[in-house]
């Protein structure tokens, strides 16, 4: 024991006369000083927690900021905040409790040495003048970062390009939030998760590269990317979470990835860019709003693995022409398909027992709906419309199974049609035979484009003799 007081009182003494000089010195066995930065032991290892120069005097710091891959030999593993300080990084009154360098907007580069496993949360938040940050591979210990925390750097709106080691596994909610000058963005093939909001409001960013390990996209995480253009999402990812990409107005293409289980809420709401999209056999359920107002989706194929079509799930498709429902459908949500003014042609399976009020509303231009349900019933009222009620009814023609008119003419809402029409046994064909009686000259899809065979759904032939049918290959 008194060689421990010498120990200290010669401590003590040590850090009294090297103060400011602001080399290494031990304060106490808990917290250290070190190149200008101020570090804490816990249960956890060794922590950045502070800059020097604003935990003493209150100063922002500038410039290139090298974090020290070690502190004299022992090795620390993370720069987080702590909420047993509260430093002050303005001469005013606002003050942030417990992060090192968040809203310090004089720094313009961060390099990050690889002993670290976890940036912690908010560490570089609103850090406006950051254009670069490098991850050192100088140190001599092995690359271990597995974590970017919650709004680690958010707000960085100078940050115009990152690349991450390969071993990040998890970015955090709102990582890199609103880096709007960040142009690109490629997944480290370590990476497994991508938090909700992540990327949420990046405006500048136009190219993501997702890894073949990926297995989670999180709320959001790409919502309102405005100048995101394609996405390709490997077959490794199960979950896509609600609003992964609101909002981005200029994405075009999209493949999915063909483990996905579902296209949760309003994953792909107002991508007014969005011309076609194939729903992979993975997927059970399209949920609210998935598609709602993508104003320029022409083309929707949903596979035979969907089973219900939720609320608003297509609303607001204004491009839309034609739909055909899968036999394996058996829900329709109400305002399913509201408002896709341009729908002209509509094929219902067999198997749907349930419609919700107004799936098909306000589809004002419809012209055909084709029904396969063998036993109609009474539902809510499907194809309503709110400016003239009965619009749609008085327009288009209702096709239903052979033997089946009059089930409909009795049974609401389908008994509101002007004009029910069984169809023959050459309305639902899967070829076409160029020997027969009806020989055909030409096919065209429902828009009007020729083809040289049957399409999927809907497709109007002419025949040797003249006249023209519509025909459905299933």
């Amino acid at each position: 024991m008194k060689h421990l007081k010498l120990f200290l009182t010669a401590l003590l003494l040590v850090i009294s006369a090297n103060a400011s000089a602001q080399y290494h010195y031990i304060v106490d066995k808990f917290y250290c000083i070190y190149k200008g930065f101020y570090f804490k032991r816990d249960t956890n290892g060794m922590q950045l927690i502070a800059f020097n120069d604003f935990v003493w005097n209150g100063t922002e710091p500038t410039g290139s900021i090298v974090i020290p891959p070690d502190r004299n030999g022992f090795k620390y593993n993370r720069v987080v905040g702590t909420g047993n300080y509260t430093y002050h990084y303005y001469k005013s009154n606002d003050h942030h409790t417990g992060w090192p360098f968040r809203w310090s907007k004089g720094i313009t580069s961060v390099t990050i040495p690889n002993s670290l496993v976890y940036i912690g949360d908010y560490t570089f938040e609103q850090c406006t003048g950051i254009t670069s940050v490098t991850f050192s591979s100088s140190s001599s210990y092995a690359e271990s970062l597995s974590k970017i925390g919650s709004g680690a750097f958010a707000g960085c709106t100078s940050l115009k390009n990152i690349k991450l080691p390969n071993t990040v596994k998890t970015l955090g909610s709102s990582a890199f939030r609103q880096c709007t000058s960040l142009t690109s963005f490629a997944c480290p093939d370590s990476l497994i998760e991508i938090g909700s909001w992540a990327f949420y409001t990046c405006s500048g960013l136009t190219n993501v590269t997702f890894n073949e390990s990926l297995k989670k996209i999180g709320w959001g995480a790409f919502a309102y990317c405005s100048n995101l253009k394609k996405i390709v999402l490997p077959n490794s990812i199960t979950d896509m979470e609600s609003y992964a990409f609101q909002n981005c107005s200029n994405l075009a293409n999209v493949t999915l990835s063909e483990s996905l289980q579902k296209i949760d809420v309003a994953t792909f709401y107002q991508c007014t860019n969005l011309k076609n999209i194939v729903i992979p056999n993975s997927v059970t359920s399209i949920e609210k709003n998935a598609f709602s107002k993508c104003t320029s989706l022409v083309d929707v194929e949903i596979s035979n693995s969907v089973t219900t079509i939720g609320e608003s799930a297509f609303s607001g498709c204004t491009s839309l022409k034609n739909i055909e429902i899968p036999n394996s459908v058996t829900t329709i949500a109400k305002n399913a398909f509201l408002g896709c003014t341009s729908l002209e042609e509509v094929s219902i399976s067999s198997n749907v027992d349930s419609f919700g009020v107004k799936a098909f509303g306000d589809c004002e231009a419809l012209e055909s709906v084709y029904s396969y349900i063998q036993e109609p019933f009474e539902t809510e009222d499907i194809f309503t419309c709110t400016d003239v009620a009965d619009y749609i009814y008085d327009c288009a023609i209702l096709y239903v199974p052979k033997g089946t008119k009059s089930k409909y003419e009795n049974t609401f809402p389908w008994k509101k049609f002007y004009k029910i029409v069984e169809m023959d046994s050459t309305t639902d064909i899967t070829s076409v035979d160029d020997d027969d009686n009806d020989k055909v000259t030409d096919i065209y899809n429902i828009n009007g484009t020729r083809a040289n065979e049957l399409q999927r759904g809907v497709n109007i032939i002419k025949t040797k003799d003249g006249k023209t049918k519509k025909v459905i290959k299933r």
